[in-house]
């Protein structure tokens, strides 16, 4: 048990940095083509799997809907989705 556990601490140290460098890429593009794409959060001091952005302009149900079928997101967290306005914990 202790070893799978030394090795679990191995590979996430890695798979975390593998994730934080494709969300900081995939955010870096979208903000090259699209300037007004804001990150929400702190840009180092957040989970590495998770990219939250402001798109100004964009209905997000529209956003959803058109990219269904290639992206997982949502609009909200998961404590929010009942709510319309904007997550506190976001």
């Amino acid at each position: 048990m202790a070893e799978a556990l030394l090795l679990a601490n191995k590979e996430m140290k890695e798979e975390n940095r593998r994730y934080r460098d494709a969300a900081n890429l995939i955010c870096q593009q979208l903000q090259q083509t699209f300037p007004g794409i804001k990150l929400n959060g702190h840009s180092q001091n957040r989970l590495a799997h998770n990219l939250s952005l402001t798109i100004p302009g964009v209905e997000a149900k529209a956003l959803i809907h058109r990219l269904k079928n290639k992206l997982s997101f949502s609009a909200g967290s998961a404590c929010s989705t009942v709510k319309v306005e904007p997550s506190h914990v976001l």
